[in-house]
């Protein structure tokens, strides 16, 4: 039975009853992702630190004098146009990554008579949003959060222990890929470019001798299994029920690759950092923002597939240089998470509605 009406009812009850003012509802897609786990992080952090009532919800109907933020472009813009609600609401939208040829892309002037606050994680978006003409003083740039309490590293002999328990080879090169690259939510065959699971697959390839085993996570993940089979690597690709055990992913990797070609995150340059785990990565989204290339990161140009290989070699034979990238990752992991950007998300945005 498909459970998503159920929950637009539930969430819909959930607004009609809000009775006090200036609570903020924040709007998440209905289904178990990025954006819904993103808006689950800030409105728990949000009410742990007292600043606002919080709420996620999949619908802003019947919300009046609230402030209502929209998590991502598909929970606001439609192919005709955008959501036009009661005039006493403060609009907030945020705009991760935008497509060349998402024919969204012309709403986006037109709403911003509407829209108090676009919000946005990375400059490379800011940027394009100003091109579209919006006003600077509406654009607010600020960058993704991490829990650093589920993303922590690990000693060498955790590791292993957490290998052999996800049934992972112990002397093989274990490379991460956590994340949604096919198109649609089935078996995902058709491959969602932008993530660029074309350039992971022909990166991986290119570093077969090292006998690279590839730990995959997320949903729609065809492209890059059948990718993966027909290059001889073998891989694991776990389903995870419970989010929370994506910690002990990360926790059993020697490298986690970025290939996408367009981002607004991800969240993986985080979560990667925060447990310890060496990063090679395009430079798209947040990534040249918070980065810097050979202290805490290794970079490439986007669709620069021979520089990609070059640095995931480099990672694999300079130990010195491994080390010193984990260690100030680490720290700088340190400066992302929730809490602190939860103050700014409160202090730049929402404070600025009250």
């Amino acid at each position: 039975m498909d459970s998503r009406p159920i929950k637009i009812l539930k969430d819909l009850l959930l607004n009609l009853g809000a009775k006090e003012p200036s609570q903020l509802f924040y709007i998440v897609e209905n289904a178990d992702w990025i954006i819904s786990r993103m808006g689950k992080d800030i409105t728990e952090n949000m009410r742990s630190l007292r600043l606002l009532q919080a709420h996620t919800t999949t619908t802003p109907w019947g919300l009046k004098k609230q402030i209502i933020h929209f998590g991502s472009l598909h929970t606001f813009f439609a192919q005709k146009g955008f959501l036009k609600l009661h005039s006493s609401n403060k609009i907030v939208l945020s705009c991760f990554h935008l497509m060349p040829l998402d024919p969204r892309i012309k709403w986006v002037k037109k709403a911003a008579k509407y829209v108090d606050f676009f919000h946005t994680s990375c400059q490379s978006t800011k940027e394009r949003l100003l091109q579209f003409g919006l006003p600077s003083k509406k654009i607010i740039t600020i960058p993704l959060g991490v829990d650093l309490n589920l993303f922590q590293p690990v000693s060498v002999h955790q590791k292993l222990k957490i290998r052999e328990a996800l049934g992972l080879p112990q002397k093989r090169l274990i490379i991460g890929s956590f994340q949604k690259d096919g198109i649609g939510w089935g078996q995902g065959l058709q491959p969602k470019l932008i993530k660029g699971p074309d350039i992971f697959l022909q990166t991986v390839t290119a570093l077969k001798k090292y006998k690279p085993f590839i730990l995959l996570t997320g949903p729609s993940r065809g492209y890059v299994k059948q990718g993966l089979t027909r290059a001889g690597i073998p891989y694991k690709h776990f389903y995870l029920k419970n989010y929370a055990d994506i910690g002990k992913m990360y926790n059993a990797l020697d490298l986690y690759l970025i290939t996408s070609r367009i981002e607004g995150g991800p969240s993986a340059l985080l979560e990667a950092w925060a447990s310890g785990v060496p990063i090679v990565s395009t430079a798209v989204g947040m990534v040249p923002d918070l980065a810097k290339n050979t202290e805490d990161i290794l970079l490439a140009e986007p669709t620069d597939i021979k520089s990609i290989v070059a640095a995931s070699k480099k990672m694999f034979r300079d130990q010195s240089l491994r080390e010193k990238i984990i260690r100030n990752a680490l720290r700088k992991a340190q400066q992302y998470g929730w809490p602190k950007i939860i103050r700014r998300y409160y202090q730049e945005i929402y404070a600025q509605l009250l």
